[in-house]
């Protein structure tokens, strides 16, 4: 969802260059697919809120996965890790985690994890039904 946001960051829509329909095609599946994703998140998170009778655990566990996510997020997006490197190179993942969790990569995730924490208090009115 993070690298189609910073995808659709790339459109030029000029005015003057007309409309070009494969430019708009490409934005209609990125934001189809954010829209998919934020869908898909907020699904999990209700089912998440309800996961066990104790709703102050199921809070913990919503907001650990937050921070989770974020990580994985600056993970994949800053460091660059894919999956073969905790097979491969499994020290170096740990090495460059805490060497990111420096003053702006900190701001990094706390940004995001407010990001996601809004995504779920603008769905907090709706009804969660199971």
């Amino acid at each position: 969802m993070v690298t189609d946001l910073i995808h659709l960051n790339q459109f030029a829509f000029t005015i003057m260059e007309g409309v070009r329909p494969i430019e708009w095609l490409y934005f209609t599946f990125l934001v189809d697919g954010v829209c998919f994703a934020v869908y898909c998140y907020i699904l999990i998170n209700i089912e998440l809120f309800h996961l066990t009778n104790k709703p102050l655990f199921n809070y913990i566990i919503v907001i650990g996965l937050m921070f989770a996510n974020s990580l994985g997020i600056a993970m994949g997006r800053f460091l660059r890790f894919h999956s073969v490197y905790l097979v491969t190179q499994p020290l170096s993942i740990i090495r460059d985690v805490v060497q990111f969790l420096d003053a702006k990569g900190l701001f990094f995730l706390f940004v995001m994890t407010l990001l996601q924490a809004m995504i779920l208090i603008m769905v907090k009115g709706v009804r969660m039904a199971k």
